[in-house]
Parts: structure tokens; C-alpha cells; sequence
């Protein structure tokens, strides 16, 4: 007798559809799968906000060492809450950038919107109470490759996935990075299709500088949408040209 999916992909068949259990392209699928295969071993997690990324990090089950970095004092203090009592996971009070010095962010009254950059004519109009500037803060402001050589010596052999999450600021971000990019074999980036804050890049720009430092894109998802269904931002997936690492183990093929 034929199982319920044989029944399934005859039926399909004559529409040119076939049923397979590759799980759906999401950013937690692709990600588990690319760190087996590049030998991810520690996240750079810029721009860590409350600490969602890493919760969402070892939701999809990666075990090696993050380091989160968020520069807003309130923002901070949730952020070492939420790290407490996980040993691979260290917090960082500091911004990074392309200089060494102090900066001052635009605390928005959401404040996943704060930055550095001030929010333009659409971002208010699109995200009106959100996007609202409340205060500014001074905070502590390192170039990456600086923090990275203070931060990484007693990692053996890092090989560092790089998300970059800073409200407009990831460019800076990375030409701040001149020294350790070599150790970064993929990074996750921030891309806005519509800006939402004066002087952001643009989706070409972002896109083209990635590939002068030599990252070619993996995957774009969408990460926010506006009132018409437009998309704003995507999260940006880039791989160092020439890292292929090796093929993670596939499952075994399941049984009808």
C-alpha cells in the first residue's frame, strides 16, 4: 500500500511540485548550517541592543563563544541580564566604529532605532513614535580591529562570524576593521533598501562595499516592512570569497 506521501507527490506531480523535507531558506536554517560548514566558532555580536541575537543564537544551536557589544547604558544593563549565567557569552559596554574616542547616540524612544545617525523625514513619518529622539548619550567608541586584538588572544584559531547591527552605522563600523579582517569569514550586515536615517547608505553602496573588502552574498532577508508592505531593511549574509569549509552531515533520509 502506498504511504500518504507517495500519495501526495503523484498528486502534486501533475502540477510540477514536488514535497521534500529540506526545511524553508529562514536566516536560523541557512545560519546552523553555514557555521557547521565554515567552522564558526565565535560571534561578534555588534550592536546587541537587549541580547535577542544571542538568544537566537543558541536557539538554533550554536554552543561557541559570542561577544556582545552595546553601547546604550539602559540597553546595556538588559543585555548583561539576559548574558548572566551563560560562560561562552561576554558583554561589552562600548560602540565600535572607525576611531578610537567617544561618540554620541540619538536614543530613540524605541529603542531598536537608536544610532548614531539622526532619523530622516521617513522614518518618521513611517515609524512616528519609534523613531523619536528622546535623549543623547555620550558612549565609548572603538575601532573593531582594536577591540578584536584585545578581545580575541585567547581564542585558538578564531574563525569569527561578524553581525553587524548599528541603526546605519554598520560601514563605519567596518572600515574600522582594516586589521582583523582576515580573521571574519562571514558577517551578517545590516542593508537598507529604503533609508530610514540621514546618511545611510544605500542598498548599491552597502552591497558594493561589501564586495571591495572581498565578501560575496549568501542570502538577503527581510527584516523590517513598512505601512504599504514595502521592505526597509534586509539582513545581509556575505561569505569571504574562497571560504567553502566542507559540507555539514546530511540526515538520513527519512522513511515513508
Amino acid at each position: 500500500m502506498r504511504s500518504a506521501r507517495q500519495l501526495l507527490r503523484q498528486a502534486l506531480g501533475s502540477v510540477h511540485l514536488y514535497v521534500s523535507r529540506t526545511p524553508p531558506d529562514t536566516l536560523g536554517t541557512y545560519l546552523s548550517q553555514l557555521f557547521q560548514r565554515l567552522n564558526i566558532n565565535c560571534v561578534l555580536d555588534v550592536g546587541a541592543h537587549f541580547g535577542e541575537y544571542g538568544r537566537f543564537l543558541r536557539g538554533i544551536g550554536f554552543a561557541g563563544l559570542i561577544i556582545s557589544v552595546e553601547p546604550v547604558e539602559a540597553s546595556f544593563e538588559r543585555l548583561s541580564r539576559e548574558a548572566h549565567g551563560d560562560g561562552h557569552w561576554a558583554v561589552h559596554h562600548l560602540a565600535l566604529g572607525s576611531r578610537d574616542g567617544v561618540g554620541e547616540m540619538n536614543v530613540t524612544e524605541g529603542s531598536d532605532f537608536t544610532s548614531f545617525l539622526s532619523p530622516n523625514a521617513y522614518s518618521t513619518s513611517e515609524f512616528p513614535g519609534s523613531s523619536r529622539v528622546v535623549r543623547r548619550e555620550q558612549v565609548p567608541l572603538q575601532r573593531l580591529d582594536h577591540f578584536f586584538a584585545d578581545r580575541m588572544g585567547g581564542l585558538a584559531n578564531p574563525r569569527v562570524y561578524l553581525k553587524l547591527d548599528t541603526q546605519g552605522y554598520d560601514l563605519e563600523v567596518l572600515r574600522g576593521a582594516e586589521g582583523c579582517l582576515d580573521r571574519i569569514v562571514a558577517l551578517q550586515s545590516e542593508v537598507s533598501v529604503k533609508p530610514i536615517y540621514h546618511g545611510q547608505p544605500s542598498l548599491t553602496e552597502a552591497l558594493g562595499h561589501l564586495g571591495q573588502l572581498g565578501f560575496e552574498v549568501g542570502g538577503l532577508y527581510p527584516v523590517t516592512r513598512d505601512h504599504a508592505g514595502r521592505v526597509v531593511e534586509f539582513d545581509c549574509v556575505a561569505l569571504r570569497a574562497g571560504e567553502h569549509g566542507h559540507e555539514p552531515p546530511s540526515e538520513a533520509p527519512a522513511t515513508a
